[in-house]
């Protein structure tokens, strides 16, 4: 198998405060991963290195076999295209219908193939983006089971449908691979099951490889096929989630 994700002995430091030490792994094409740790354990600064967003102070990282700290932005913003980004606060425009903001997700990569900002302003709502994307974005809400609520403005979702949004916007960016930070943390119960189990459905369907980060180490053992655990900056844990012993993994991160 390909990896499409490499860490290499990354640290990452604010001032004098260590925030990253040291950090490696690899992910396979195909594969999920799920990051575990309590706060401040290095889980949401991991991810923002890995988009580039945040700066490591040392160590390799690279995207599809492309090493991001020497990319070029042009080229940075290539290699994000291929990456759908779900974070535990949806980002969808409220005012906006869902179709609308599912149709959002193909923004960068319509941009990217036609390079045109006239092509990125058609898809700020589905009534000017073409026939292909609205049915594109609509297939995307039929796989997350929120076809019927298309023409609802975003603002009048509940948490857990606004979440099934995001994912249906992630999909619309036909990603290689799906990054979320923490994507059920602001949900009930109930609805994160639900949310967390559909995720990693449809990445398995769709062959996207998958890291999510989270606290609730029941989703982070059933939802992922190899979990990760940080505790102040460094990796502890590296293991497939059918060997993960759950009584130990609750008493030490729960």
């Amino acid at each position: 198998m390909v990896a499409i994700v490499t860490a290499e002995d990354i640290a990452m430091s604010y001032g004098s405060t260590s925030i990253l030490k040291g950090v490696s792994f690899a992910l396979e094409a195909g594969e999920s991963l799920s990051l575990i740790g309590s706060n401040g354990a290095g889980k949401s600064t991991l991810i923002r290195c890995l988009l580039r967003l945040e700066p490591i102070t040392t160590g390799r990282i690279s995207l599809f076999g492309r090493e991001i700290q020497n990319l070029k932005p042009s080229e940075l913003r290539s290699t994000r295209c291929r990456v759908g980004v779900v974070f535990q606060r949806h980002n969808l425009v409220p005012r906006l219908s869902v179709l609308s903001n599912v149709v959002h997700g193909a923004l960068g990569r319509n941009t990217q193939t036609f390079g045109s900002m006239i092509s990125g302003i058609t898809l700020w709502s589905h009534i000017t983006a073409g026939s292909a994307h609205r049915e594109r974005a609509m297939e995307c809400l039929e796989r997350v089971n929120l076809a019927d609520l298309a023409h609802r403005r975003a603002d009048s979702l509940s948490g857990g449908q606004s979440q099934r949004v995001a994912i249906a916007r992630a999909l619309m960016q036909d990603p290689d691979l799906i990054i979320a930070d923490e994507p059920a943390a602001s949900l009930d119960p109930i609805a994160g099951e639900e949310v967390m189990g559909l995720f990693s459905e449809l990445c398995r369907e769709a062959g996207v490889s998958l890291i999510f980060s989270t606290h609730n180490i029941s989703h982070a053992v059933d939802f992922a096929d190899r979990m990760m655990a940080m505790k102040s900056g460094r990796m502890s844990i590296d293991c497939p989630t059918g060997s993960v012993d759950l009584k130990a993994l609750k008493a030490e991160y729960a």
